[in-house]
């Protein structure tokens, strides 16, 4: 899908794949924290590079391993839903092939994929699928998420249902990431795909600003980001 913008972008994805980029690790070193990414394009496409292979290089950038998810599109939600819960399950299946920390696994999304990142983080109490094979008795719960500009959590009015860190600056916003990363298993409230507030174990952060990538551009990225392994 070509547009201007020097970005490229795919859609008609009918076979999902998910495509590691490991984190540089010293021989004998402890496993990799990882991250699923889950790029935007209002589900009717997503964009490979800006939301792809540009933010798993970054993660590598600060010591996570990165698997990038090609969900399907257009127009697939329930798909897309499907292919992220699996990818968290094959990841755990994988774990020590390759070189994950199946207890360190999170989901990062942008705008669409934000939402699809709020929904997997919500929804692991129930399959969206029957179960496959033996990678489905892995669990599909992100130990945590991070939910860049995620689309469609309003309530049709101009109000949200978690507040953000659009107020938030980018070297305060880094601070609190920090402090709530290394909690990763303390009870937090959740926002359940824009309908409701629950309680679970885990952690998810709402970027409304693209903070996150603001500091990132600022070349603060992996500075911040290596407190998190």
């Amino acid at each position: 899908m070509p547009r201007n913008d020097g970005f490229h972008r795919i859609t008609n994805v009918s076979r999902p794949t998910l495509t590691l980029f490991p984190a540089p690790r010293k021989a004998g070193a402890a496993a990799a924290p990882a991250m699923i990414v889950c790029r935007g394009g209002g589900y009717g496409y997503t964009v490979i590079d800006k939301e792809g292979t540009e933010i798993a290089a970054w993660l590598n950038s600060a010591g996570f391993s990165a698997l990038v998810l090609k969900y399907r599109t257009p127009n697939n939600r329930a798909g897309a839903l499907q292919d992220a819960q699996r990818a968290l399950s094959l990841a755990r299946e994988r774990a020590a092939e390759w070189n994950l920390d199946p207890q360190r696994l999170g989901i990062i999304g942008f705008s669409a994929g934000g939402h699809l990142a709020a929904r997997t983080s919500t929804s692991f109490g129930e399959r969206s699928y029957p179960d496959i094979d033996a990678i489905d008795e892995n669990s599909c719960r992100p130990d945590f998420a991070v939910l860049v500009s995620p689309a469609y959590l309003d309530d049709k009015a101009g109000g949200v249902f978690l507040q953000t860190l659009a107020e938030v600056s980018a070297e305060d916003c880094w601070g609190i990431l920090t402090a709530e990363v290394k909690a990763l298993h303390d009870s937090y409230e959740f926002v359940n795909d824009g309908k409701q507030v629950r309680e679970h174990r885990g952690r998810i952060f709402i970027s409304k600003a693209v903070i996150v990538m603001c500091a990132a551009k600022k070349n603060r990225d992996a500075d911040h980001l290596q407190n998190f392994v």
